[in-house]
This record gives C-alpha cells, sequence and structure tokens, in this order.
C-alpha cells in the first residue's frame, strides 16, 4: 500500500479482519463528508455526538474546510477502540491527527477526531525529507 511521509501506510480496504475494515470504511465515510464541509452525524458515537461535531462544525463555519483526506492503516487496541492516523489537505496547507473508533451493534461508529483544522490555512513548505519508497526501508532505517 501507499504511505504518506507524516502518517505512514495507508489503510488498505482490501486487508485486515473484518472489524479493521470496517473501521476504516466508516473513517473513510467520515472525512469524505468533512471535505465536503460537513460532519456526518450518523457516524458519530452516541456519546460524542455533541463534542465531535461542534469542535468540527466550528472549524468548517471559520473556512477550514479539507478538500482531500488520507486515513492510515487502522490499529486495533485491547480496549476494543480502533484508530487510524488522518491527514487531511487543503489548497494551501495540511493538518495530521488521529481518529478513533468504537463498536456500536454491529457497526464502526467514530468516537472522537483529534486535529486541527486551523492547521489547514498554514502555508506547507516544501519537504526536505528524501523519498525512499523501498519496501525494505525499515530494515535499512534500524
Amino acid at each position: 500500500m501507499p504511505e504518506d511521509f507524516l502518517i505512514g501506510p495507508l489503510g488498505d480496504p482490501r486487508a485486515g479482519d473484518a472489524d479493521l475494515k470496517a473501521a476504516l470504511q466508516t473513517a473513510t465515510s467520515f472525512l469524505t463528508q468533512l471535505t465536503k464541509g460537513t460532519v456526518d452525524k450518523s457516524l458519530l458515537a452516541a456519546d460524542s455526538v455533541a463534542a465531535v461535531s461542534d469542535n468540527l462544525s466550528f472549524g468548517l463555519k471559520q473556512g477550514d474546510i479539507p478538500v482531500s483526506a488520507r486515513v492510515g492503516a487502522p490499529s486495533a487496541h485491547e480496549n476494543g477502540e480502533i484508530t487510524a492516523a488522518v491527514r487531511l489537505f487543503s489548497s494551501v496547507g495540511a493538518s495530521e491527527g488521529e481518529i478513533y473508533l468504537v463498536r456500536s451493534g454491529k457497526q464502526w461508529l467514530v468516537d472522537d477526531v483529534q486535529i486541527n483544522l486551523d492547521q489547514l490555512t498554514v502555508k506547507r513548505e516544501k519537504s526536505n525529507t528524501r523519498f525512499f519508497p523501498s519496501p525494505y526501508r525499515w530494515l535499512l532505517q534500524e
């Protein structure tokens, strides 16, 4: 799978167990709606609707609307939660953060999104990081 310089490997909707695939789908759908300037409350966990919706809606109302999003490979945790790194892009900037998902019945819902939408208005500087796409890079970096 492709990788992002900052968030690492991107999520693969064809790989992993059913829970990871379902959580990745929910995260992707939620962030896609964010790029349209809306918060899809139907994808939010009941306990988180007010907090997450209010927080993200405030940024969107300020004009901090991403134009695209990337979701990193999801990780399952012992507490039952699934998390994934995310990166949002605007025409001038980018912001990195994390999305948290919890099971509700048979579906996965967004429990929290930790990201600073204000960063989308900060002009991105060109990275000086050398691109090294080798699949064996992890062996060479030790």
